[in-house]
């Protein structure tokens, strides 16, 4: 079983609102108070975070569940378990394509009973790595994530390809270097989307050449080093 957890500690003057995907569940979070999710599922994966001044969306990952706590109080348990999304989509695309962004109230705006958020991006595309789904396919990418300036394929590319590796392999029984190097390439996954939330605002990104961004190369070096201990 693979568990992640978010918190949230509410440091505003207002209450702030905390969406949880792909269930599309808010939750308004008082001044001063702290908000945790815990998950756990069968697949490898680990709870996504997106920010804006308006809100954070918490992306679940397929087979998990999830339980939510303000304070002490457990407040929701999303006892059933995520469903299996389309292979090499990840959770927020899967989101924007079924109900057209996450589940959030700005200005009345729903769409068939289902609240809207008004600020999603979409990244630019990128071409696909023509590798195998293999542990020394892993070393390959993160050793091109290590020197950008030589390397064939972007950061964006090598993210999606984390992602696709983690997806394919969604119903294997892994070995122990199997089992590294899927954590691995989940962390390169969702540490490209952490990166991204945190570095630019949602103006910024609408209009951002994704295969620009680079994440600082020591990740990478850390990676690898991660991946050898296998």
């Amino acid at each position: 079983m693979h568990e992640s957890t978010f918190e949230f500690t509410n440091d505003r003057d207002a209450s702030f609102e905390v969406i949880l995907e792909p269930y599309g569940m808010p939750y308004s979070v008082p001044p001063g108070a702290t908000l945790r999710v815990e998950a756990q599922g069968e697949a490898f994966g680990e709870l996504t975070v997106e920010t804006d001044d308006r809100c954070i969306v918490i992306y679940s990952w397929a087979t998990s569940t999830a339980k939510v706590y303000i304070g002490p109080d457990l407040v929701d348990d999303h006892d059933t378990p995520v469903p299996g999304i389309p292979w090499g989509m990840r959770m927020r695309g899967f989101v924007d394509m079924l109900f057209g962004g996450p589940g959030h109230t700005t200005e009345k705006e729903t769409d068939a009973g289902r609240n809207r958020y008004v600020g999603s991006r979409s990244e630019t595309p990128c071409r696909l790595i023509d590798l195998p789904w293999t542990t020394e396919s892993v070393r390959t990418v993160l050793d091109w994530g290590a020197a950008p300036a030589s390397s064939p394929h972007t950061h964006q590319e090598i993210a999606h390809w984390c992602d696709r590796f983690h997806m394919e392999h969604l119903d294997t029984e892994p070995c122990l270097a199997l089992e590294r190097a899927l954590q691995v390439a989940v962390d390169v996954d969702c540490q490209w989307d952490l990166f991204l939330a945190n570095t630019y605002t949602l103006k910024q990104l609408r209009h951002l050449d994704f295969s620009t961004v680079t994440l600082p190369t020591e990740w990478f070096d850390q990676w690898l080093l991660e991946l050898q201990t296998a």
